[in-house]
């Protein structure tokens, strides 16, 4: 792969980072606000909601990054298959 200007989304680490602190605060909102205080909060229950539906569309972005950048670099090696360095 041609290297440009800028990293590609999955070699980046904010991405992993972003989705990884949503992830928690989805599973410390679901199981950590429950309690002997009463009812779930609705104001938490909408941020628990929004955190992890934020989480599944980073998710999904992510994915098919690392999908499209491996099929990238599968057309490159297809194209250019002499440009390999020998192994050894």
């Amino acid at each position: 792969m041609k290297l440009s200007r800028h990293p590609h989304p999955v070699d980046r680490p904010t991405l992993p980072i972003l989705m990884l602190v949503l992830l928690v605060l989805t599973v410390f909102g679901a199981f950590g606000l429950t309690g002997d205080d009463g009812p779930f909060p609705a104001g938490a229950a909408i941020l628990v909601a929004g955190a992890g539906a934020s989480f599944l569309v980073l998710l999904a972005i992510y994915w098919t990054a690392w999908v499209v950048r491996g099929h990238v670099l599968w057309l490159e090696e297809r194209a250019n298959p002499g440009d390999e360095p020998p192994a050894g």
